[in-house]
């Protein structure tokens, strides 16, 4: 390659390896507000297995907040 080739290819480069702030702010993730789990259904954890028991339900945390508020209102 020739020099200003070379030197175009690494500003390119360096400018790809910058981290955008706008677009780490609008990373939305999805969580559902509640999850249902049928008795005997494996959920493989970091920290292993986990089989549960009895039919459960899982809520997100804002609608385990929204529900304490719910409970709490006079």
């Amino acid at each position: 390659m020739k020099p200003p080739t070379l030197l175009l290819t690494a500003a390119l480069l360096m400018s790809c390896a910058c981290s955008s702030r706008h677009a780490a702010d609008s990373m939305t993730l999805y969580s559902p507000p509640f999850l249902k789990v049928s008795a005997g259904t494996v959920i493989q954890t970091s920290l292993g297995r986990y089989q549960s028991q009895t039919d459960e339900v899982w809520h997100s945390d804002a609608e385990y907040q929204k529900r304490v508020r719910e409970a709490l209102m006079p």
